[in-house]
């Protein structure tokens, strides 16, 4: 993609960590992936923030969330049904419709 001038930070473009990062967000917001850090989420596994945990904050930043072995090992959640025979191009239009349209530019 580089070569096409996308994807690159140094071109003034978004970077591939900035994509993922983006679609992981959208795929939150639909519901079609977990937010890992949902203080309510964390509860139902049982995890809490531990603030004298050095890998709990950074920066007095809270940066523990849960790893997918555990959400994947208690079983709580799982991907919604309407979610099941959604096709890729579906949820592709969505990503840039969300960013067009629904996601606030100026916050």
């Amino acid at each position: 993609i580089k070569w096409k001038g996308v994807g690159s930070a140094a071109e003034n473009t978004l970077s591939s960590y900035s994509w993922m990062i983006l679609v992981i967000f959208y795929l939150q917001c639909i519901g079609f992936l977990p937010v890992l850090q949902c203080p309510r989420f964390m509860k139902q596994h049982n995890e809490s923030h531990d603030k004298d945990n050095r890998w709990h904050c950074v920066n007095n930043l809270n940066t523990h969330f849960l790893t997918c072995a555990k959400v994947q090992q208690v079983g709580i959640w799982k991907m919604p049904e309407r979610f099941a025979e959604t096709n890729m191009s579906v949820l592709l239009a969505g990503f840039f419709t969300f960013y067009a349209r629904i996601f606030p530019r100026h916050s």
